[in-house]
Protein backbone atom coordinates (compact mmCIF):
# COMPACT_ATOMS: atom_id res chain seq x y z
CA UNK A 1 0.00 0.00 0.00
CA UNK A 2 1.39 3.32 -1.02
CA UNK A 3 0.64 6.18 1.26
CA UNK A 4 0.41 9.55 -0.43
CA UNK A 5 0.63 12.63 1.68
CA UNK A 6 -0.68 15.86 0.27
CA UNK A 7 0.69 19.04 1.68
CA UNK A 8 -1.16 22.23 1.11
CA UNK A 9 0.86 25.36 1.17
CA UNK A 10 -1.19 28.33 2.12
CA UNK A 11 0.15 31.68 1.05
CA UNK A 12 -1.34 34.82 2.44
CA UNK A 13 -0.27 38.38 2.76
CA UNK A 14 -1.57 41.19 4.82
CA UNK A 15 -2.64 44.24 2.91
CA UNK A 16 -4.13 47.53 3.98
CA UNK A 17 -4.71 50.55 1.77
CA UNK A 18 -3.06 53.84 2.77
CA UNK A 19 -4.66 55.75 5.61
CA UNK A 20 -3.53 59.14 6.92
CA UNK A 21 -2.29 59.17 10.51
CA UNK A 22 -1.43 62.88 10.21
CA UNK A 23 -2.89 65.02 7.45
CA UNK A 24 -1.45 68.36 6.49
CA UNK A 25 -3.92 71.17 7.24
CA UNK A 26 -6.40 72.09 4.49
CA UNK A 27 -5.27 75.73 4.82
CA UNK A 28 -2.46 77.49 6.64
CA UNK A 29 -1.96 81.21 7.24
CA UNK A 30 1.68 82.13 6.56
CA UNK A 31 3.85 85.19 5.92
CA UNK A 32 5.77 85.83 2.70
CA UNK A 33 9.45 84.90 3.16
CA UNK A 34 8.99 82.81 6.31
CA UNK A 35 9.97 79.16 6.59
CA UNK A 36 7.14 76.71 7.26
CA UNK A 37 6.84 72.93 7.61
CA UNK A 38 4.05 70.73 6.29
CA UNK A 39 3.78 67.27 7.86
CA UNK A 40 2.17 64.22 6.31
CA UNK A 41 2.03 60.71 7.80
CA UNK A 42 0.28 57.60 6.56
CA UNK A 43 0.21 53.85 7.16
CA UNK A 44 -0.15 51.06 4.63
CA UNK A 45 0.67 47.41 4.03
CA UNK A 46 2.68 46.99 1.89
CA UNK A 47 5.02 49.92 2.41
CA UNK A 48 4.02 53.17 0.81
CA UNK A 49 5.63 56.08 -0.94
CA UNK A 50 4.81 59.63 0.14
CA UNK A 51 5.16 62.32 -2.51
CA UNK A 52 4.71 66.09 -2.29
CA UNK A 53 3.34 67.86 -5.37
CA UNK A 54 3.53 71.58 -6.24
CA UNK A 55 2.01 72.94 -9.47
CA UNK A 56 1.61 69.41 -10.81
CA UNK A 57 5.28 68.55 -10.29
CA UNK A 58 6.84 66.19 -7.78
CA UNK A 59 9.06 68.11 -5.36
CA UNK A 60 9.78 65.36 -2.79
CA UNK A 61 9.42 61.56 -2.81
CA UNK A 62 10.21 59.18 0.05
CA UNK A 63 9.56 55.55 0.90
CA UNK A 64 8.47 56.21 4.46
CA UNK A 65 5.45 56.62 6.70
CA UNK A 66 6.14 60.27 7.64
CA UNK A 67 7.46 63.33 5.83
CA UNK A 68 8.06 66.92 6.75
CA UNK A 69 8.25 69.35 3.85
CA UNK A 70 10.26 72.52 4.53
CA UNK A 71 9.16 75.47 2.43
CA UNK A 72 10.14 79.09 2.19
CA UNK A 73 6.87 80.93 1.58
CA UNK A 74 6.87 82.58 -1.84
CA UNK A 75 3.57 83.44 -3.54
CA UNK A 76 5.22 83.29 -6.97
CA UNK A 77 6.44 79.73 -6.30
CA UNK A 78 2.95 78.46 -5.49
CA UNK A 79 0.51 78.15 -2.64
CA UNK A 80 -1.05 74.71 -3.13
CA UNK A 81 0.89 71.70 -1.81
CA UNK A 82 -0.45 68.15 -2.10
CA UNK A 83 0.71 65.13 -0.11
CA UNK A 84 0.13 61.83 -1.95
CA UNK A 85 0.44 58.52 -0.08
CA UNK A 86 0.50 55.58 -2.49
CA UNK A 87 0.93 51.83 -2.19
CA UNK A 88 0.34 49.01 -4.63
CA UNK A 89 -3.23 48.85 -3.27
CA UNK A 90 -4.42 52.47 -3.47
CA UNK A 91 -3.54 56.15 -3.44
CA UNK A 92 -4.81 58.96 -1.19
CA UNK A 93 -4.02 62.67 -1.12
CA UNK A 94 -4.45 65.79 0.98
CA UNK A 95 -3.92 69.37 -0.19
CA UNK A 96 -2.84 72.42 1.81
CA UNK A 97 -3.55 75.92 0.53
CA UNK A 98 -1.25 78.61 1.90
CA UNK A 99 -2.97 81.89 2.78
CA UNK A 100 -0.06 84.26 2.36
CA UNK A 101 0.22 87.62 4.11
CA UNK A 102 2.64 90.14 2.62
CA UNK A 103 5.70 90.98 4.65
CA UNK A 104 7.50 88.81 7.10
CA UNK A 105 6.36 87.96 10.61
CA UNK A 106 8.97 89.36 12.96
CA UNK A 107 10.33 87.24 15.80
CA UNK A 108 9.75 88.61 19.29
Amino acid sequence: MVLIRLIKIIHFSLAAPPNFTERPPSSLTVYQGNTEYLNCSAFSLPTLIITWILKGKEIMRQTTTRTSLKITVNVEQGTEYTCVAASTKAKINATTILLVHPGRLKST
